[in-house]
């Protein structure tokens, strides 16, 4: 079976929607979304559901719950019981908020690379957020 190898780099990734400065750009982002893509939040999705307003769409809530990087945005639709379009229009939402960005949904047949100008030394926080997210586990033994 052939694996595509994916490379991240996390100086990017953090701030990979940050370019979306006004809706003007979101519209041209969302335009060339597709079904089979998927979305990847850039905080906790508990941390984003803590900070929706009381009156926050009842549909966001819904697709923050349902949400998994594995999982593309036709699925995520589905599991939300909301349509494709509905997504399309939270996840504008979320890249103009910088809280998302756009990716192909996470696959077990991929192999995933961190690019290696990443701060990956022993004092790096990326070392201990693995470690909290990963119990028993470290970044530079995987």
């Amino acid at each position: 079976m052939n694996n595509t190898v994916i490379w991240l780099n996390t100086k990017e990734l953090k701030h990979h929607s940050s370019h979306l400065t006004c809706f003007c750009d979101v519209i041209r982002c969302l335009q060339s979304l597709r079904p089979y893509h998927g979305l990847l939040l850039l905080v906790e999705s508990s941390e984003l559901l803590n900070h929706l307003p009381p009156d926050a769409s009842p549909a966001l809530v819904r697709l923050v719950r349902m949400y998994s990087p594995l999982k593309s945005l036709q699925t995520l639709a589905a599991d939300a019981d909301l349509t494709v379009s509905q997504v399309f229009q939270l996840a504008g939402h979320l890249l103009y908020w910088a809280r998302a960005t756009v990716i192909y949904p996470l696959c077990e047949s991929n192999v995933y690379v961190i690019a290696p100008d990443s701060p990956t030394h022993v004092s790096s926080p990326l070392i201990e957020r693995f470690s909290e997210h990963f119990p028993g586990m470290n970044l530079l033994q995987v």
